[in-house]
């Protein structure tokens, strides 16, 4: 399923992006400013992302592959709570 796809339903169904990333600089910031607050990191080359949501105090954390946010695949979920700085 593709990220932006997946990131309609979850905010349909109640989930709320849950900032992370506080950096000034790289594909991240790129990325918030296009709107993605839930961005929390990137790799370079094949990128994969990390981005998190809250629900009711749970958290769910959405991995996903693709150079561009209208390319990326969704490729791995988990429920943890992002660790604090």
């Amino acid at each position: 399923m593709s990220f932006t796809q997946a990131r309609k339903v979850l905010i349909k169904n109640g989930w709320k992006p849950n900032p992370t990333y506080s950096g000034e600089f790289g594909i991240e910031s790129i990325i918030q400013r296009k709107g993605f607050n839930e961005i929390e990191s990137c790799t370079e080359g094949v990128r994969f992302c990390s981005f998190n949501y809250i629900k009711n105090g749970d958290c769910l954390g959405v991995g996903t592959v693709g150079e561009e946010v209208k390319d990326m695949k969704i490729y791995s979920w988990n429920f943890k709570c992002p660790e604090k700085d």
